[in-house]
């Protein structure tokens, strides 16, 4: 797939798109989540760009096991600097507090959490470090949200906060981001090579182990397979989950 244009073509756009919003946004920052999409766009902004902006992550006690270290071994790969921040809210001990909650869906669209999601924290953090604008990988084939939102905004757009987001990925597919990242010799997180149980590694997430809504796809059941302690603490979180394994 490296070698198709269609490919090339996007990676072009791409860069194009970077060049564009760094001329008008200096100090910028990339939104790095540790997962394929804003891994192949931290490596395509640093080593495809040759530009010298830092990471920013937000972390939380949903991650998978072995993430920080990841992420701080793929930046240092990177020669990115890391910025660190986790969650001040522990999502665990919310889903404790609301068992009647449903694993199916998405737990966390509470005013309470959504205040400290990703976005908001990244944010802030623009705001206090005097950042006019960050790159995220955000693309509109990973929801009906996210397509809405960029054909209403485009790649780039001045978020409510303020902060201008660019979003390079917006039109990639699944298979562009996974050509990128082997091309170019990047480590993938290892969620994506558990592929078993007929798993398509373009649409598994790397942010969090909550199937959340993915259980009607049978992430439930992936998650059984592949992190059974994660599946054990899961149901002492929320009950409701032993029935949809």
């Amino acid at each position: 797939h490296s070698k198709t244009v269609h490919y090339r073509t996007r990676v072009e756009e791409a860069k194009d798109i970077i060049w564009a919003f760094q001329l008008g946004h200096p100090k910028s920052f990339v939104s790095y989540s540790g997962g394929k999409d804003s891994g192949a766009l931290l490596h395509l902004v640093r080593k495809g760009l040759g530009l010298d902006l830092p990471a920013v992550i937000v972390m939380d006690d949903l991650d998978f096991p072995g993430h920080e270290t990841y992420v701080t071994r793929t930046a240092l790969s990177l020669g990115a600097r890391l910025t660190t921040m986790w969650c001040p809210i522990s999502y665990q001990e919310f889903l404790l507090r609301h068992p009647e909650l449903d694993p199916s869906e998405d737990p966390f669209k509470s005013n309470e959490l959504r205040m400290n999601d990703f976005s908001m924290m990244m944010d802030a953090y623009a705001t206090a470090n005097g950042y006019t604008g960050n790159y995220c990988g955000m693309r509109a084939s990973e929801s009906n949200r996210r397509t809405r939102n960029l054909l209403a905004h485009g790649s780039s757009y001045e978020r409510k906060s303020g902060v201008f987001s660019c979003n390079p990925l917006s039109w990639w597919q699944g298979i562009d981001v996974f050509a990128y990242l082997f091309e170019h010799g990047i480590e993938i997180p290892s969620v994506y090579r558990c592929l078993g149980l007929n798993a398509d590694p373009t649409t598994l997430r790397n942010n969090g182990w909550i199937p959340e809504s993915l259980s009607s796809f049978g992430r439930m059941h992936w998650l059984r397979t592949y992190y059974p302690s994660l599946y054990r603490r899961l149901c002492t979180l929320m009950p409701r989950a032993q029935r949809q394994a």
